[in-house]
């Protein structure tokens, strides 16, 4: 089927958030980085090309849902560093609580102070990670 080409504005495509899979960027591993959603923010628009700025990284809804399991504790953190280029990132991580080897009760919790502990190191971790890379290589530890 054959649409006939429509001429957008280049006003109306700048600053607009387009959202690619990861696995769509890369020609190998499609299926392996399926979840992964990049987003990407017009910057410029001459003639039918759009150059586009990095703007950020998700994950889908059902890869969460797959690693949030029940009776396991969901630890959240969230920093904000400067890259060593000088780019200000937002950093989101979680982490999840698992059984011990030989552990017989079902459920494996995590009290409220050993969640702010981890939750304290995930931030350190992320904030030294932050600091001591660019934003090509930061994206490429991501």
């Amino acid at each position: 089927m054959h649409f006939p080409c429509i001429d957008i504005p280049a006003d109306s495509l700048r600053g607009r958030i387009f959202q690619i899979t990861h696995a769509d960027l890369n020609q190998q591993n499609k299926h392996d980085l399926a979840w992964r959603v990049v987003k990407l923010q017009v910057e410029e628009v001459k003639g039918f090309d759009c150059f586009t700025n990095f703007c950020g990284v998700s994950i889908t809804r059902d890869k969460m849902c797959t690693l949030v399991k029940k009776w396991h504790s969901l630890i959240e953190a969230f920093v904000q560093a400067k890259t060593s280029d000088g780019y200000l990132v937002r950093l989101f991580s979680i982490a999840f609580t698992r059984r011990q080897n030989r552990q017989v009760k079902a459920t494996c919790y995590a009290k409220q102070s050993k969640m702010k502990q981890i939750r304290q190191k995930m931030q350190e971790i992320m904030v030294n990670e932050a600091q001591k890379s660019s934003l090509k290589d930061l994206f490429k530890k991501l």
